[in-house]
């Protein structure tokens, strides 16, 4: 049995592009929303303020794998001296407020 230099052409495989690709115009339209289309902006607002008893809210996204760094924020800011301002945690969104004791 001898090699031979010359090889055969594999018919076992399509030699044209598959016709189902997305055109510009329709990757134009599925990618609207931008490249990742995330509505975590939308989700994240629908979540109400966490009221806090303390001055300091902890917030670490959840916990486990799927949460971030533990993040202190400081409620203890107000708007006018009277106000409590809402804070936002930088990481995952969620809003927190200094919830004032009656």
């Amino acid at each position: 049995s001898t090699l031979s230099s010359t090889s055969t052409p594999r018919t076992d495989r399509p030699t044209d592009r598959p016709t189902d690709r997305p055109t510009t115009t329709t990757m134009a339209t599925q990618w609207k929303d931008g490249p990742f289309r995330s509505n975590a902006e939308e989700l994240v607002d629908q979540v109400p303020v966490i009221e806090v008893e303390g001055m300091t809210a902890i917030c670490n996204g959840g916990g486990g794998a799927l949460g971030h760094p533990i993040e202190y924020i400081q409620l203890n800011t107000a708007r006018n001296g009277k106000t409590p301002m809402v804070e936002e945690c930088k990481y995952c969104g969620l809003r927190f407020v200094h919830k004032p004791k009656h």
